[in-house]
């Protein structure tokens, strides 16, 4: 798997958490999964590209994409993104995704990146949405441009864009094995 950090700091020997927080930023880390490839038409309506356009400043690229979060502590973020900004800890940037009718499901986005790329968090407002599933938009196909596939990590964070790192942050792109690998080569233990 790959591993795509967006933090600028690096985590203590033996730190695992997939959740670190500075002041006004979270980082989340997920797992890359495929979706249910439907998003797609959703995100080329013309209501939904002129809200993010106008809201986020994103011209999103054609599909969203989709994390499982594996952590108790990104789960617990998700669950704050879930509740909105009327929640009783709200995560702050909450932008509010309207439909043009009742045919579609509200929801809220949050501005994020993935890795170094300026993204957004969506959260629709579907009642059995899974409670594991980070969904995001960005302005350009994601897995082409990390090089990333499904099962690899990607690195989300949310937080004020004087302190979102930009395109300039260093990403970790050591890859880490995958299930039946070794170590790829010259990789540091």
């Amino acid at each position: 798997m790959t591993d795509y950090k967006a933090n600028h700091d690096e985590a203590p020997a033996g730190h695992h958490s997939v959740l670190g927080t500075r002041p006004s930023v979270l980082v989340i880390e997920g797992v890359l999964r495929d979706g249910l490839r439907v998003a797609a038409g959703f995100t080329e309506l013309s209501w939904v590209r002129e809200q993010f356009a106008g809201k986020l400043g994103l011209d999103i690229w054609p599909g969203t994409v989709n994390l499982q979060v594996q952590d108790a502590a990104g789960l617990a973020v998700m669950e704050r993104l879930r509740a909105g900004p009327d929640g009783p800890d709200p995560v702050p940037g909450a932008v509010p995704i309207d439909p043009p009718d009742a045919g579609y499901c509200v929801g809220w986005c949050y501005p994020a990146r993935l890795a170094h790329l300026p993204a957004a968090i969506v959260v629709p407002h579907v009642t059995d949405y899974p409670p594991d599933k980070l969904e995001l938009v960005a302005t350009v196909r994601v897995r082409d441009a990390l090089g990333v596939a499904p099962g690899d990590r990607v690195t989300v964070t949310l937080g004020s864009t004087s302190e979102t790192p930009d395109s300039t942050t260093a990403l970790n792109t050591n890859p880490l094995p995958r299930a039946g690998e070794g170590p790829p080569e010259g990789a540091r233990p």
